[in-house]
């Protein structure tokens, strides 16, 4: 091997590479090209292709860890430092930093690798189209695959929050799982035959279609996988350990001998209350819990706000659900209202990447939980990522459930926390209760069309549900939503409170809900069999409900 070329100005090029040429008839040639020079390694015309194979394969890993510690190497002589030596009774050299030097220069390496590593996936995959006369080929192709997964830290949002010659303290946000970095392995797939399965109508083609889409999606759902395992706190504890020991070794790196002291942002262990007025509300990574409906009013008072806020968007998140809440959030997370906030913020980087004025991706404003207890999300002056062509001038909110009919019922904490939130907001912004300023998700198209109501085949979404308050439709929210948002805080009318009211339970599976008593009104909502509603006026065969939605037919309940 010998040099045979060198750029003219000395400089390398930004990464490594190999190429296979031919320089003489019967020899082969691997042309090498790093820091600025071109390598040729000739071999005999015959030589093994598996020789030259793992030869360049070596070059490359070698070429890479020659560059990533260049990169280390050139941020260390980049960094300004200013040494003063001052003769003190302790003798002693005190070094004074640039702060903004060290974070300005950490920020622009941007994803830093914490850990990697490689784990077995089981992959399954669904294939079905239509065939002649109604009939389906399907294909089902289940196998397992290793997921080749990386975990980095953006030290773009890194911060150094003090120096001096005896120590260093640094914030870095906690590691997440690098999407782009991750990937299947090359030759790992193995099929698990007994697991497979095919309709009599597939053929050869079908199957092959199959094994595509799995190999499609097994990275997506490997990543899935891996994020998970990386919410448990155990694991979730070991890596806060192992990106403290890396950071610290990179400041070494950079040749400072200073001790490093690093906080990982992890979500949890920086809970703090602060105090507003007489009230103190929890707050953790600048997202505030309101843990009862009275502090809404206290935080909104809080808010310094200087953007111009006229309309509410209502929306459900669908997932997660009620299940997600009970079996996944409330075991996995020590604080389950700031976790699942925290986690929506994650989310929120990774799919839109549209950073509000405090730092945060989360979507929405306000996010109510089924306990009834609210987190606040996106700053109030940020516009959301909520309905297209509604957002300016918005608020979102997102309710914690699905509520689509046969999913979630909404409890009674989590439905006066909705109404006492968006009754508080109205108040707040000076914003009257109606149609025009209060909508939701489902009355818009994808593209931000205003339907004027839901149109299934036509709205983006059900969202908030077909089940929320009666219904996502215009006259179930004029029947229900409304009304309570007008209500709240009002003292009860005597109708409501009247001592000749009773309660009934539903007796059949679905029963409708009319503007008035009779089949001749319109339906604005449906009851479901063993819900039990208070009945404060008859007519004939018909009460009226207490919540004011609307006449039910007493033939299909019965007296509690």
């Amino acid at each position: 091997m010998r040099k045979i070329w060198r750029s003219s100005d000395g400089r390398a090029p930004q990464q490594p590479w190999v190429s296979l040429v031919r320089v003489q008839p019967h020899t082969l040639s691997l042309l090498f090209l790093f820091q600025g020079e071109v390598m040729i390694v000739r071999f005999r015309k015959y030589a093994s292709a598996k020789v030259i194979a793992i030869l360049a394969s070596t070059l490359l890993i070698f070429g890479g860890m020659m560059f990533q510690h260049k990169k280390i190497v050139d941020l260390k002589n980049q960094v300004t430092t200013q040494k003063t030596t001052i003769e003190q009774l302790t003798n002693r050299t005190n070094t004074f930093i640039d702060l903004k030097s060290i974070e300005t220069k950490l920020n622009l390496q941007c994803e830093f690798k914490i850990t990697d590593g490689k784990v077995n996936i089981k992959h399954s995959y669904e294939y079905t189209r239509d065939g002649m006369l109604g009939m389906q080929h399907t294909n089902k192709i289940v196998g397992t695959a290793d997921l080749y997964y990386q975990l980095t830290t953006n030290l773009r949002y890194a911060k150094v929050l003090y120096a001096d010659y005896n120590q260093i303290n640094v914030m870095v946000e906690l590691p997440e799982v690098n999407d782009k970095a991750c990937h299947r392995v090359v030759g790992s797939f193995r099929r698990m035959d007994d697991e497979c399965s095919q309709s009599i109508l597939s053929n050869r083609l079908d199957a092959q279609t199959a094994l595509n889409h799995w190999e499609d999606t097994f990275d997506l759902k490997g990543i899935e996988k891996i994020k998970e395992y990386y919410t448990y706190n155990d694991i979730k504890q070991n890596l806060i350990k192992q990106t403290e020991e890396q950071i610290q070794m990179l400041f070494k790196e950079l040749g400072y001998e200073q001790q490093v002291n690093v906080t990982v942002d992890d979500g949890v262990r920086n809970t703090m209350n602060i105090e507003m007025g007489d009230d103190q509300l929890k707050t953790q990574n600048g997202f505030t819990l309101m843990e009862k409906t009275s502090e809404i009013k206290t935080y909104l008072n809080s808010q310094k706000v200087n953007r111009t806020i006229n309309k509410i968007q209502i929306h459900h998140m669908a997932s997660p659900s009620y299940s997600t809440w009970e079996k996944t959030d409330k075991k996995i997370f020590s604080e389950p209202h700031f976790g699942r906030t925290n986690s929506l913020d994650s989310y929120g980087k990774s799919t839109w990447g549209s950073r509000d004025d405090k730092g945060h991706y989360i979507a929405q404003h306000f996010n109510v939980f089924p306990d009834g207890q609210i987190t606040s999300g996106r700053s109030l002056n940020s516009t959301p990522i909520g309905i297209k062509g509604w957002n300016t001038g918005a608020i979102c909110i997102e309710i914690y459930g699905n509520f689509d009919k046969g999913k979630d019922q909404m409890n009674e904490a989590q439905k006066q926390a909705v109404v006492a939130l968006v009754a508080e907001l109205c108040d707040r912004f000076d914003i009257k209760p109606s149609a025009n300023t209060i909508r939701y998700h489902a009355w818009f198209t994808a593209k931000g069309t205003y339907l004027g109501n839901y149109k299934a085949g036509s709205s983006t979404k059900t969202c908030p549900g077909t089940g929320f308050f009666g219904g996502n439709t215009m006259a179930a929210f004029e029947q229900n939503f409304l009304p309570a948002i007008k209500n709240y805080g009002k003292v009860p009318t005597q109708e409501v409170i009247n001592v000749n009211s009773y309660m009934v339970k539903v007796t059949t599976d679905t029963l409708n809900v009319r503007k008035g008593p009779g089949t001749s009104y319109a339906i604005t909502a449906q009851v479901k069999k063993n819900q039990v509603y208070t009945i404060v006026e008859t007519q004939g065969k018909w009460g009226k409900l207490k919540s004011g939605a609307g006449w039910i037919h007493l033939g299909y309940t019965s007296k509690v």
